[in-house]
């Protein structure tokens, strides 16, 4: 015994010494969301009373989950609100693949105008090591920055510029008229407010427009003023303007300016580029449309298959479509096709040089499309999901239909459903054609009570390839409610002498065999010790404590069994001890442990049960029955 204590003491040390006490876990976490705000002075909330949001994730290649705590700092600390944490600072743990909407709301008092700053912080706590007892190295925080401005009592406000021409919805060769501009002026002070605005229209060099207008009697602290200018130059392409509205009091004193620009493009600037059909083939010919600032222009598509030389052909102007057209002949089959457009000034596609070029798939003519979407699910003879359903009811029967939708057959589909992500069925097709022909699975499930979440998925692993694989798979709710009390009451039934006499002899019988039965268990019990492989979290119970499932397994991933959701909590490595009476074997071989009754944080292997004999157990067990 000495000896292994003196070796695994080396054995720390010499870890200690290998590892740089710089070296940080990996814990991949970000986070966005809104940054800047601004409130109309007569509001007393921002966004009228409604709130936004930031969103956290942390991504599946990180080691471990994360404690995450959320602060505030800077001028607006006192002034974020987080409505689903009751006044506190939103505290959560965050798992890898998560991605978590956090909702809050900025309360500012409508007579504090000015800006204020801040800083709201996410604080991951990675668990603690398992050998030190303390965090992991590496605490990642991350933080969305936020400027709130709040405006003086007199703003100008819904600052826009305007075209009724539809600038960029349509093919135009003179785009340089129609503009406008249109805003409010918003009181927010205590008394009526008069004064003028004064809007111009500006190139590089000087004033091309401008108009002013008159504010009389504007309400106090409601006011609004709407106001739209139409401007009548017709500007000429190729060039910026600038347009830039103020307000004065009548005594010549500034309130607010918003400013705008417009960026007229050249006849040459490709506004949008797209291609027909989504979906390809190896026979189709594929046509592209490009939008063009003016039709007159010189224009071509470039078209290179992955790995292959790239080809240059002249796009034709359509005045039916509006557009520039070209087509990409037929292409191999299993190929990604890249493409992109120039025109004479050289310009990428769609207004994005560093894009480089758009690309599709040129998919196999024998493709399949496997489907399950709300249309596929149904129950009989009992509805969980629209009527209420008790465990003590003998179950209802799912049904699952699969749709091959793509013009290709499939074979060997594997059909597979998770409760709660636990798996509960699986099966395979052995074939399925396609255009539209479908396949119907079913099993009975006799769920317990609580809430069930039923995910219906077909080919899991993506092994068969297919023209979309977003759509194989579909998720419901439904809870199950405890038996009704009132259910096998026969009160109403004539008594039976001999049953009500039965009672005192059947009563002193089951007594004694459940004292014979605890003597026996107590005697044979014995716990044996199951590596976790993998842990998730299941639900919370009626207490609110988290429940959690594992996939056990020994060295080198030999995966064995699934242990039943319980509250006691282990990480990858830990050891969870499991009574040896609740073991069972499902139809697929797969042993299930009912209970997990404690943790061993630092596991020794060598005194854990072996596989094999676990499942001899389980195997004289089913011999004794």
């Amino acid at each position: 015994m000495r000896g292994k204590i003196t070796l695994i003491s080396i054995m720390l040390i010499l870890s200690m010494l290998i590892v740089p006490a710089s070296t940080e876990a990996n814990y991949p976490l970000g986070i966005s969301g809104e940054s800047s705000f601004v409130v109309p002075p007569f509001q007393a909330k921002l966004l009228n009373d409604t709130t936004t949001y930031f969103r956290l994730y942390l991504d599946d290649t990180a080691q471990s989950s994360l404690d995450i705590e959320v602060e505030v700092e800077g001028d607006i600390a006192d002034y974020i609100i987080f409505p689903e944490y009751n006044g506190t600072l939103p505290t959560f743990t965050i798992y890898p693949g998560d991605n978590l909407k956090i909702p809050y709301m900025i309360d500012f008092p409508a007579s504090t105008s000015g800006k204020y700053t801040g800083t709201i912080l996410a604080i991951g706590t990675p668990p603690p090591s398992q050998i030190t007892g303390t965090g992991a190295i590496g605490k990642p925080v991350m933080s969305i920055n936020l400027l709130v401005d709040v405006p003086t009592d007199i703003q100008i406000y819904n600052f826009a510029v305007t075209n009724p021409d539809g600038f960029l919805d349509q093919q135009w060769n003179s785009w340089g008229t129609g503009w406008g501009t249109s805003f409010d002026v918003i009181n927010g002070a205590n008394e009526t407010f008069n004064g003028y605005c004064n809007v111009t229209l500006s190139d590089a060099t000087s004033v091309l427009e401008y108009d002013n207008y008159t504010i009389t009697n504007l309400t106090a602290l409601s006011g609004i003023d709407p106001h739209t200018t139409s401007w009548q130059t017709d500007l000429p392409l190729g060039a910026a303007y600038a347009i830039s509205a103020k307000v004065y009091s009548t005594n010549n004193t500034g309130f607010d300016e918003e400013t705008g620009s417009i960026a007229i493009p050249t006849p040459a600037d490709i506004i949008s580029v797209n291609h027909q059909p989504d979906i390809v083939f190896g026979d189709d010919v594929v046509t592209v449309y490009a939008l063009l600032a003016s039709s007159d222009s010189t224009v071509e598509l470039h078209w290179q298959p992955a790995g292959g030389s790239e080809t240059t052909a002249a796009m034709t102007y359509s005045s039916t479509h509006g557009e520039f057209i070209g087509n990409i002949p037929e292409q191999a089959a299993d190929t990604t096709i890249n493409y992109w457009v120039t025109s004479t000034n050289g310009a990428y596609s769609d207004r994005s040089p560093e894009a480089g070029a758009y690309s599709y798939y040129v998919f196999v003519p024998d493709i399949s499309d496997l489907v399950i979407d709300e249309n596929s699910i149904s129950f009989t003879p009992i509805d969980p999901t629209a009527t209420n359903m008790n465990e003590s009811e003998s179950g209802t029967n799912i049904f699952v239909t699969i749709r091959n939708t793509g013009p290709g057959d499939a074979s060997d589909i594997l059909v597979k459903i998770y409760d709660m992500e636990e798996e509960i069925f699986s099966i395979t097709i052995p074939s399925l054609a396609g255009e539209g022909n479908s396949d119907t699975v079913n099993f009975n499930w006799a769920p317990t009570q609580g809430v069930h979440n039923l995910r219906f998925d077909v080919d899991p692993d993506n092994t068969i390839q297919e023209l979309n694989e977003n759509n194989n798979d579909y998720s419901i709710s439904a809870t199950i409610y405890a038996p009704d009390p009132s259910e096998g009451d026969e009160d109403d039934e004539p008594d039976d002498p001999v049953s009500d006499n039965l009672v005192f002899i059947i009563i002193p019988l089951i007594i004694l065999l459940a004292v014979f039965l605890l003597l026996f268990l107590l005697k044979k019990g014995k716990k044996i010790n199951v590596v976790v492989y993998k842990a998730r979290p299941s639900r919370a119970d009626k207490e609110g404590k988290m429940r959690w499932i594992y996939n056990c397994g020994y060295g080198d991933d030999i995966r064995l069994g699934n242990t039943t959701p319980t509250t006691v909590k282990a990480t990858k490595g830990d050891i969870i001890q499991v009574d040896a009476q609740g073991l069972s074997e499902r139809d697929d071989g797969r042993i299930v442990w009912q209970s997990a009754e404690a943790i061993k944080l630092q596991p020794k292997l060598d005194k854990a049960d072996d596989p094999d004999k676990i499942k001899k157990m389980v195997a004289k067990k089913k011999s004794k029955k």
